[in-house]
């Protein structure tokens, strides 16, 4: 009989591939063997050409669910007898061509089994199966091998091994599988170092009782550390924020269940859908007027209308939420800016200070990981943090290059891009890269990526931007790798990266891009941020922008709303009075002359529009964290009843927003409601999205920037938006600046140039 070889490639390592391949040759009748190699799933086999279409649909329309065949080739081969079916070794190879398995939250069997009294992994909080459990925060190296995890010391009894072994069982080949003979090790803590408890039994129960104590627990997740507190308890919440110094950004809340969330918030299908997937991210929903279960609304989420919400996503939290029966404050274990705790010395040295209790156990974390989030605008998924669940695989790619690139992304939300042969990835989000901290972070994933890519870089990208962290660790990679460095301006790499994500790089239909966002080095040397781009015959080119206003001591202005309001106006010098309140009086006779000298950097930046608009209703005249007034603004926005918007004139490619804040001012002075003027507000900037378009003659219009993270602006597009017109958002990434490093390679494939601003006719209308 013919013998064949077939490979398959994609995320086929880690989701049960190799058992999947058995039982169908089982089936089918066939011989021979199957491997994971470094390059995916390799297969020879003995058939009759006649079953090659029946084969090859079984392969694609059978795989198991976690699955994701990007290629499936068959060749005939030399002829070779084999008398059954078998699952060989791995076999590694120099350069993977794999993509690597996410973290997957816990399959309904196993949640089944963690409560099945019965059954012999009843409560044990480490429970996985082929199709659910950690998969890249524990992965060292390819093929996906038990023994290229951090799972490799932990000797499997025999009954596991039996299951290992077992045609058609749930874990046969299950890399993670364990239970309570061959158990992963737990420790209980307390502050002082001293261990408690080892039991899995009563860790649970012992937790939920210093919980309802008001204390803080530290547990380790999938991706690293959480923070536990009792989220009807505003005395517990008060003292986690104190500790961790988050004195008012929003904190999440998980929940036992759906139906114990429906108490509390609003949740649509869709925010259902997404809870309840294998990703299982936080979701930011709705509040309820009133709620069931007793959480503290404000001291969870300060001046919002919405919490971030999670469910237990692994055994552990099961059993720990099971045990407590109440909501849970969950946030990762870090001091506020820095990166999430993820090693066990490093719990056990540092999280004394924030927690009273510390659970760890003996799988070791090799990517930490935050957990993702998300929101909604209708069935539109805003990705907020992608992370856990989501990172790192990119698919299907949309760039295609014939050099090895690494993407060194933005400073504030770092991530990174590199592809490997026919793999893209895309880093989970590493935090602020002007943080040390968040630089070790940076380095040691793309090390770990890097070794098991076997990454050689020809080409380095990087920020325009001179001042960056990033720009200047892209700059050493380029002299380390010997490789060509290109600077990309960050909004084109905005841009670039939501084109690659619907498929237009190469459109030959115009695209209207608008990139909003708080910050981005622009190539005159101002601070851009309120930008529209044209694609062009694959070309990129700036438009039109926000007239510029003062950018008032730097980086500050971002940090304090009201001095984006004095900036606002400049131009209006008999208003300031409006916003003097809001400063000394040293201070703001500081700013005031200030603002008479002409400054040598300026702003177009769409974020300082809405934090001067924020501060100008007195929502927030200090950011205590990043988009503070933002989505205060939001909030009281969507409070609002008003259908009207605002007057914005556009003039040779500048967009006048004076007759914009003319307008709120004289409504302010009238005692219009605040939450009327930020809805209209925020109205006016949905239409002059289509006023531009319409212009322009433009029919595809695709938005990314942080501005975008802004569900109620979205909303108002999707009303707003002509029939005839289509707009586009991002899809598995976030409109933030963790896109940059995807957008910088994107930018790449269209331009092989230094990243370039062309002049374009202006745009003059009222």
């Amino acid at each position: 009989m013919p013998t064949f070889h077939i490979h398959i490639q994609g995320r086929v390592q880690g989701v049960g591939f190799r058992p999947f391949v058995k039982e169908l040759a089982a089936k089918l009748n066939l011989k021979g063997w199957v491997l994971n190699s470094g390059n995916g799933v390799e297969i020879n086999v003995n058939f009759n050409e006649n079953i090659l279409h029946i084969l090859k649909d079984a392969i694609y329309e059978c795989a198991p669910e976690n699955a994701l065949i990007t290629g499936c080739s068959i060749t005939k081969i030399k002829s070779e007898h084999f008398e059954d079916f078998k699952v060989l070794n791995s076999s590694a190879c120099d350069v993977s061509d794999v993509l690597l398995p996410p973290d997957t939250g816990m399959c309904a069997s196993c949640k089944a089994e963690l409560f099945d009294p019965k059954n012999r992994r009843y409560r044990y909080p480490f429970i996985t199966c082929l199709h659910c459990g950690p998969r890249y925060s524990i992965l060292g190296n390819l093929p996906y091998d038990r023994e290229n995890t951090s799972m490799a010391h932990l000797e499997e009894c025999e009954s596991c091994k039996e299951e290992y072994h077992e045609p058609g069982n749930s874990r046969q080949h299950s890399q993670t599988q364990s239970c309570p003979d061959c158990a992963i090790k737990m420790h209980l803590y307390d502050s002082k170092g001293k261990i408690l408890d080892i039991t899995p039994e009563n860790i649970p129960h012992k937790i939920s009782s210093v919980l309802l104590d008001g204390k803080i627990v530290a547990v380790k997740g999938i991706g690293g550390y959480l923070l536990f507190c009792d989220a009807t308890n505003a005395d517990a919440i008060a003292l986690l924020r104190t500790r961790k110094r988050r004195k008012f950004k929003p904190l999440a809340v998980m929940y036992p269940d759906i139906k114990t969330a429906i108490g509390d918030v609003c949740i649509t299908e869709t925010e259902k859908k997404a809870l309840e997937s294998k990703e299982a991210p936080i979701v930011i929903c709705l509040k309820k007027q009133e709620c069931k279960t007793g959480i503290s609304y404000e001291d969870i989420a300060p001046g919002l209308d919405s919490i971030g919400v999670l469910l237990p996503y692994n055994p552990l939290f099961c059993l720990i939420s099971e045990a407590f029966k109440k909501p849970l404050v969950a946030t990762s274990a870090n001091l506020s800016g820095a990166p999430i705790i993820y090693r066990d010395d490093e719990a056990v040295r540092y999280l004394p200070d924030i927690a009273d209790f510390i659970l760890t156990y003996d799988r070791e974390i090799l990517f930490p990981q935050d957990d993702s989030v998300l929101r909604f605008s209708g069935e539109t998924s805003i990705i907020l943090r992608r992370s856990r669940g989501m990172a790192p695989a990119y698919y299907p790619n949309p760039i295609q290059l014939n050099h090895a690139v690494f993407a060194a992304g933005a400073e504030l939300k770092g991530s990174f891009a590199f592809n490997s042969k026919n793999v893209l990835l895309v880093s989970q989000y590493l935090g602020n890269q002007s943080s040390f901290e968040s630089q070790k972070a940076f380095e040691r994933v793309k090390k770990h990526l890097q070794k098991i890519y076997a990454l050689k870089p020809d080409h380095i990208l990087a920020d325009t931007h001179p001042g960056y962290e990033i720009s200047l660790t892209a700059e050493q990679l380029s002299a380390q790798h010997d490789a060509q460095l290109r600077k990309i301006q960050h909004h084109e790499a905005h841009f670039a990266a939501v084109l690659a994500e619907n498929e237009l790089l190469q459109s030959e239909e115009d695209v209207l891009g608008v990139i909003w966002d708080g910050t981005g080095y622009g190539i005159d040397g101002q601070i851009w941020g309120g930008e529209f781009f044209t694609l062009k015959n694959t070309t990129i080119n700036r438009l039109c922008h926000l007239d510029y206003f003062p950018l008032l001591s730097g980086d500050k202005m971002a940090r304090e709303p009201r001095l984006s309001a004095l900036s606002l106006l400049k131009g209006l010098p008999k208003k300031r009075y409006l916003v003097e309140s809001n400063f000394n009086k040293t201070e703001f006779d500081f700013y005031d002359k200030l603002l008479e000298v002409p400054q040598a950097i300026s702003t177009s930046s769409m974020g300082r529009l809405f934090d001067g608009v924020a501060s100008l209703l007195n929502i927030c005249q200090y950011n205590n964290y990043e988009g503070e007034a933002g989505g205060r603004l939001e909030a009281l926005a969507r409070s609002g009843t008003s259908d009207y918007a605002y007057p914005i004139e556009i003039e040779e490619g500048i967009i006048n927003w004076r007759p914009l804040i003319s307008a709120i001012l004289d409504e302010i002075s009238a005692g219009s409601p605040p939450a009327n003027i930020a809805r209209a507000f925020i109205r006016s900037l949905a239409q002059l999205v289509f006023k531009v378009a319409e212009a322009e003659e433009i029919k595809t219009i695709a938005c990314s920037g942080g501005v975008f993270q802004n569900a109620l602006l979205v909303d108002f597009l999707q009303e707003l938006k002509p029939p005839d017109v289509t707009l586009l958002f991002h899809k598995q990434l976030s409109p933030n600046d963790e896109c940059i490093s995807f957008g910088q390679m994107a930018h790449f494939t269209i331009n092989q140039q230094e990243a370039v601003s062309h002049p374009q006719e202006q745009l003059s209308y009222a």
